[in-house]
């Protein structure tokens, strides 16, 4: 229970029923009266208020009870009902969710457990499990974290969707098993043990973006992965299964002509852009002038909707300047653009204290330039913002397709993609990409021995800052875990594996989780049309070359937006635009000496055994002596320091 007002449980031997519970979507299952349930959740709600507490709603039943916490903005007409209750019978579910193409849902499940009403997105998901079971997860597309429990089978099901906009963490606390939207809610619990997880600390501290998917910083708590499933029932522990997984990118199954799937895609986008916006007032888009967030602006637009578009402005000087293309693309559709000045986005201040009110050590460092744009989308009569999130995972792929064609014994292709795309590239680049993926084990580690013992690094594998101790490292199991990060399917091509790896792994979830949360916390809610389950499907299916193919990328993407975006926007670039790399270089400049002064001396991360405090030192002066020439160290800097000043705002 909550600390505050918790009833104290004499006995919490493994004989016991066990509690579940829950917060910001909030479960309580226990021997308890209805009022007593009743009040634990709601202090639960309350104890996580930053993810909205203002609306407060429980349904209790002798021995079970669920809540949710909200903003009230959140309840407000054009939004759906996201944060909702169902009750039939013996299942009650609390949900956080946006559910897109409903109607095909209903269709699926029996037309009396469906509800009519639009968006009522909490009953649909009872009817889904009245349908399906715990299998239900699988036959929903959206934005969505739920629980359900389910009294005749005395059965809970928690669940998230593969994109992990919705975040859900568990841990176990004596016979208890407690799951919440946020890691704060379940710290506050009496009894938990909050040791700190070593490699969940040292991930966020060194920038890794490892495949492991429920690591948190401390040892008792777990995140449920994006895509999965928690299943517990009283006296048994729960069981953790993925209810969606990518598939295999590139198998050629699409029988039609290039043209004909241009077309389909375009029909898919338009359809995904739809589902997302209906009944919503005033929507935005969050719009570069890249071939991303520009095509789900025309396809939104194209369908008929009125969207605004939200842009930030750059100096003609600046890597991220594309105001031209945002323009051109807001006059196509007779749209007005809503400009963020970048000079105006503050660099991040005050680290100790945004380090106390974060849940975990992982500070996002364009988090004042997506506050930005949400106040922007606000600004402009916003409630829901659309962005381009999942274009790079979907339709790029990097140069390990050359890996593909030199498997495959496919010479001519690989001749010919040589020469269209990667002339001049030199031997080096094409040992990188082409033959080194592709090497057994054994070669790498002679590779190894003739390079002085100096590993071969292939190009999806992370290594830890210099600063990291060589003892922890291996000590840890650290060197271990990110050797082993990348995970193939058997016959799975290198391309595929890389676009399988967005989906798979934990921190695009937690950053798409984190991102969202900075919204709801400005009034808005983020959407991602590109994050599509057909979608994705869909491209799948078709064939390498026609996303990317001789250093064209988002190929068949182009194609699906010609007479909706400016063929302007939809050129070749020489090189790649919009990159907020100048913002990112003034925000460490001006953020990092004031996070080293409070830092100060006496290393936290030291004296845990991961870092030498004097190696980070050095690095942080090479890296502020000229920013240009070290730019890689920025990142991994800031992250360590990020970790420092949250250990420290622990003390």
């Amino acid at each position: 229970m909550p600390s505050a007002g918790a009833e104290p449980q004499a006995d919490r031997g493994e004989s016991q029923p066990r509690e579940y519970h829950m917060a910001m979507i909030a479960a309580l299952l226990a021997p308890l009266a209805k009022d007593d349930l009743a009040r634990h959740v709601g202090l639960a709600i309350r104890s996580a208020e930053e993810r909205g507490a203002e609306t407060v709603r429980v349904n209790a039943t002798d021995g079970s009870a669920l809540g949710i916490g909200s903003f009230d903005w959140e309840l407000a007409p054009g939004l759906g009902n996201t944060l909702a209750f169902a009750q039939s019978e013996s299942v009650m579910v609390a949900a956080d969710a946006s559910l897109y193409y409903q109607e095909d849902l209903r269709r699926q499940v029996d037309r009396e457990d469906a509800p009519t009403a639009s968006a009522d997105y909490a009953a649909l998901i009872l009817a889904a499990y009245r349908r399906w079971g715990t299998a239900c997860p699988s036959f929903l597309e959206g934005d969505f974290a739920f629980v359900l429990w389910d009294g005749e089978q005395k059965l809970l099901l928690a669940a998230r969707d593969f994109g992990g906009t919705r975040p859900l963490f568990f841990t176990r606390c004596g016979a208890a098993l407690w799951v919440a939207s946020t890691i704060r809610s379940l710290t506050r619990i009496d009894g938990i043990d909050l040791g700190y997880n070593l490699l969940g600390l040292a991930e966020d501290a060194a920038s890794l973006t490892s495949t492991v998917r429920d690591d948190t910083c401390y040892q008792a708590i777990r995140r449920l992965p994006a895509g999965y499933s928690l299943v517990a029932r009283p006296g048994e522990d729960p069981t953790i299964e993925p209810h969606w997984q990518p598939p295999i990118f590139g198998a050629d199954q699409y029988r039609g002509s290039f043209d004909a799937a241009a077309e389909e895609l375009q029909a898919i986008i338009i359809a995904a852009v739809e589902t997302r916006i209906t009944e919503v007032e005033r929507p935005a888009v969050w719009m570069s002038g890249g071939y991303d967030s520009t095509s789900v602006f025309s396809a939104g637009s194209a369908g008929g909707a009125s969207i605004t578009p939200v842009s930030v402005r750059y100096p003609r000087d600046d890597p991220g300047y594309e105001d031209p293309w945002i323009e051109e693309t807001a006059e196509r559709w007779n749209a007005s653009v809503h400009w963020v000045d970048v000079e105006s986005i503050p660099p991040l201040d005050r680290p100790l204290e945004r380090a106390a009110e974060r849940d975990e050590p992982f500070a996002h460092k364009f988090e004042m330039w997506n506050r930005a744009l949400c106040r922007g989308a606000r600004s402009a009569g916003s409630r829901v913002a659309l962005g381009g999130n999942g274009g790079d995972q979907l339709f790029q792929v990097s140069p390990v397709y050359l890996a593909d064609l030199f498997a495959r014994v496919r010479w001519a292709e690989l001749r010919s993609v040589w020469r269209r795309g990667f002339r001049g590239a030199g031997y080096r680049f094409f040992v990188r990409w082409a033959i080194q993926p592709n090497l057994p084990s054994p070669l790498l580690n002679l590779a190894a021995l003739l390079r002085g013992g100096r590993p071969l690094v292939h190009y999806m594998e992370d290594r830890p800052p210099p600063w990291f101790r060589d003892e922890f490292i291996r000590g840890s199991g650290l060197g271990d875990r990110l050797a082993g990060r990348i995970e193939r399917r058997p016959g799975e091509p290198w391309s595929s594996v890389e676009t399988g790896w967005y989906f798979r792994a934990g921190f695009g979830a937690k950053i798409n989780a984190l991102v969202n949360s900075m919204g709801l916390s400005e009034g808005l809610q983020l959407r991602s049309p590109l994050y599509d389950g057909r979608l994705l499907q869909f491209v799948a299916s078709l064939p390498r070359s026609w996303r990317s193919d001789a250093g064209e990328g988002k190929v068949i993407l182009r194609k699906s937006m010609q007479g909706l975006v400016p063929t302007d926007v939809l050129a070749t670039r020489r090189q790649r635009t919009g990159l907020p790399r100048g913002y990112l270089a003034r925000c460490l400049q001006e953020s990092l000496p004031e996070m080293i002064n409070v830092a100060g001396r006496c290393s936290k991360l030291a004296d845990l055994g991961i870092i030498e405090p004097a190696v980070l030192a050095e690095k942080c002066s090479v890296y502020l002596a000229d920013s240009v020439a070290n730019g890689a160290l920025g990142g991994p800097v800031y992250d360590t320091l990020a970790t420092e000043l949250w250990l420290r705002s622990r003390t």
